[in-house]
């Protein structure tokens, strides 16, 4: 059943038809037009706060007010999405304001980008409901469906199809222990994406009993994911037992030191076949945890099944199997009213890596914290589902004593079942006496006859793919390393700037020097002077054991950066606990602000080329020579980011090794999300071509500017920034692979 939503729309004449994309997808219960962005996002803020859910359609002149609206009636702290701002980058308004309502989220909210980052769809909870802006322009509302704008609504086998998408950008690949379990859980991923190589049945024994009776069903369960891993080479390895005649199903994850075991048991009145799919759905969610975040060992981690509706059958499985192995219907309680809708949203943090054309030292890594809001009306007390979750340690192989659980069992809601399939319990079990290892014997309820099904696992391929990586970052404007060894060396700030963006000017006294970096509010609280933001993103961006010319040199690219940006903030991170007050960065930023205390007005330094403010990118370690903002990014030339300064200090150099298997993840991850076909040779030999570089480390070395990946050309940057998931940490890189 679908979510019951609220529409708000603009303009019936010119936006009729997005009622009707809405009912594809939502139970639309009402439909409001409106010409007052700010009142109809109030409005829709109300509803939330009633438990329902309401879209506020809003093409570009009506979605940065009612945005901001919204924002400020979630109440909530609010957020810089730097997936927003990557997206996006040149493309975000200059003005501030603007500015920061296309680019924020609240806590708690979750965005859906658009191709091109403007006008992003975004989830906001407020109380027990929810309120969704998402744009009413054709291209940017079709990339917000596709990122799952509408997925309250979304099916079992979207879920799924999910899970692999997520599983394929974490690199890892799994491995499953043979059984009717097994072949149950490789069908059901098998009629999403019959062509992932990510899960394969291990070549390994099939013996489910224990090989000492004193092992526990959870030990053995636990013994068979790790032998199914350690049998296949892959990162990890999963379990699944059939219902047993207690009517409980079994499941472990394992890494090479620990593994993780839930018991699921059937809910009163359950069969088989159901406990099986919600057994199934329960595995896909406990292998992306341990892919993400590892599988601690000892301490107990709580996990439940997804309160959020969908129903889903996975059938038609092949034209030629008479019947489904495994029918997943999965029927989650969906109240008759909106108030008892589920409001579920995530966070996007704000230290994630915010501008592509910025590099952190400290923030080389993405992260993203994940938030769920959950009605109290939503949970059911009548009838529940136990679950009992152990996290173990695997030890030594075959050793039978000594394995600690610590176990506990999870009130889960019912799951409510309305429809029907017809699917005998025979078909959910491997029959042994004519089926074949790998195989699996399915019998249609009414019909005498059988069909056998072959799992054929996918290619695995061997080797390894070792990157030899120079420097720390993009390689575009001031190394910062570089300006702490030209200002040991006695370079002033000014011979640093002028040496890495030539062809420049230095200006002093900008009479456009804001006092504040953030307004404070009406109230006289809050905000931040223009010296306090300058400290600590100093403190931040370089150290504050740097030089003092080099922390001068640091200060004017911040301030330049940010008034070129229209934005203090923008792409560029603090201390926010940093206590500056008489330290040589406090001395440093006021000389190049030329005041004496924090209450005077500045007058900044700033870098200027043809009477504007430059784009003073910035990065840790430079491998050799600077790049051009071209190589990096593309687009036209810029003549002070056209690179050649040899920056003076010592590369870093830095290796990062990935298996094949690993490789080969990352390459499809990147191709679905871009929407390329990718030739996958099965010499993994000729993957990966570096076709051009700048030969800024030596002849041989440099930033790349082409490389060919299965077919797919790509720049060098975007390669370690979106292919890599900025796991290189810059694009000057060799590539070994060894067989």
């Amino acid at each position: 059943m679908a979510v019951k939503v609220t529409l708000f729309i603009p303009d019936a004449e010119a936006y009729g038809n997005l009622r009707g994309i809405a009912a594809e997808k939502l139970d639309v219960q009402q439909t409001n037009f409106y010409t007052d962005p700010a009142q109809a996002a109030k409005q829709a803020a109300d509803l939330a706060r009633e438990g329902k859910t309401s879209i506020v359609f809003a093409g570009e002149e009506h979605f940065v007010p009612a945005k901001f609206v919204l924002l400020k009636e979630t109440g909530a702290k609010i957020l810089r999405s730097s997936l927003i701002v990557e997206r996006a980058g040149s493309n975000l308004p200059t003005d501030p304001k603007a500015y920061n309502v296309q680019s924020a989220c609240p806590e708690g909210g979750k965005v859906y980008l658009s191709k091109d980052g403007l006008f992003s769809a975004v989830a906001c909870g407020i109380g027990t409901g929810k309120a969704i802006i998402v744009p009413a322009q054709e291209e940017r509302l079709a990339d917000a469906i596709e990122a799952g704008v509408f997925e309250d609504t979304r099916s079992a086998k979207d879920k799924i199809s999910d899970f692999i998408r997520d599983i394929s950008e974490t690199g890892k690949t799994v491995a499953l222990f043979p059984g009717a379990g097994a072949q149950a859980f490789m069908k059901v991923i098998g009629s999403v994406d019959p062509l992932t190589d990510l899960f394969t049945v291990a070549d390994t024994e099939q013996d489910e009993t224990a090989p000492n009776p004193d092992m526990s069903e959870k030990a053995l369960a636990a013994e068979n994911a790790k032998a199914a891993r350690d049998a296949e080479g892959r990162e990890l390895g999963v379990y699944i037992s059939m219902p047993s005649d207690e009517d409980t199903v079994t499941l472990a994850t394992a890494n090479g030191e620990s593994a993780k075991i839930e018991v699921l048991h059937a809910l009163e009145g359950e069969d088989k076949k159901h406990l099986l799919a919600a057994a199934i759905m329960r595995l896909c969610e406990m292998t992306e945890d341990a892919a993400c975040n590892g599988i601690q060992v000892p301490t107990y981690k709580e996990t439940h099944l997804s309160k959020k509706g969908f129903i889903a059958v996975l059938c038609g499985i092949g034209a030629a199997v008479l019947a489904c192995l495994v029918a997943c219907i999965i029927l989650f309680r969906q109240s008759a009213s909106v108030s008892e809708s589920t409001a579920e949203v995530s966070n996007t943090g704000a230290d994630e890596f915010a501008a592509v054309e910025y590099d952190s030292r400290d923030l080389s890594d993405t992260f993203l914290n994940y938030y769920e809001m959950t009605s109290e009306s939503d949970l059911l007390t009548e009838t529940t589902r136990d679950i009992i979750t152990s996290t173990f340690y695997a030890g030594n192989p075959g050793i039978a004593s000594g394995y600690g659980f610590t176990t506990s069992p999870t009130s889960i809601p019912q799951l409510e079942t309305s429809a029907t399939v017809t699917v005998t319990e025979t078909s959910l079990t491997e029959t042994g006496s004519t089926a074949e290892k790998g195989q699996t014997t399915t019998t249609r309820k009414g019909e005498s006859s059988s069909s056998t099904i072959t799992a054929t696992a996918a290619p695995a391929y061997s080797g390894t793919f070792t990157f030899t990586v120079y420097g720390w970052g993009h390689g575009v404007g001031m190394s910062q390393d570089g300006a702490k060894v030209m200002a040991r060396n006695g370079k002033s700030y000014k011979e640093i700037l002028s040496a890495y963006y030539p062809g420049t000017t230095i200006v002093q006294g900008d009479p456009n020097t804001p006092m504040y970096a953030e307004e404070p509010k009406e109230d006289g609280s809050g905000g931040m002077t223009l010296l306090e933001f300058l400290c600590k993103t100093v403190k931040q961006e370089i150290g504050d054991n740097a030089p003092y010319e080099a922390l001068k040199a640091q200060a004017v690219c911040a301030y330049t950066y940010a008034m070129r940006k229209g934005n203090f903030g923008a792409g560029q991170t603090m201390d926010y606990g940093y206590n500056y007050a008489g330290t040589n960065v406090e001395r440093a930023v006021m000389e190049i602000l030329q005041i004496d205390s924090a209450e005077q007005q500045p007058h900044a330094t700033y870098i200027s080329y043809g009477g504007q403010y430059i784009n003073a990118v910035y990065y840790s370690n430079c491998a050799g020579t600077t790049t051009s903002s071209v190589n990096a990014w593309g687009g036209s030339k810029v003549s002070y980011l056209c690179g050649g300064t040899k920056s003076p200090e010592t590369t870093e150099v830095s290796t990062v090794t990935y298996s094949a298997q690993e490789m080969l993840s990352l390459i499809k991850g990147y191709a679905s999300r871009n929407g390329l076909n990718p030739r996958i040779s099965e010499n993994p030999a000729e993957w990966l071509n570096i076709v051009s570089h700048d030969g800024a480390y030596n002849n041989s070395i440099g930033y790349i500017d082409r490389i060919d990946v299965c077919g797919m050309s790509m720049g060098g940057n975007d390669f370690r920034t979106s292919l890599m998931r900025g796991k290189l940490k810059s694009h000057c890189f060799t590539i070994t692979y060894t067989p």
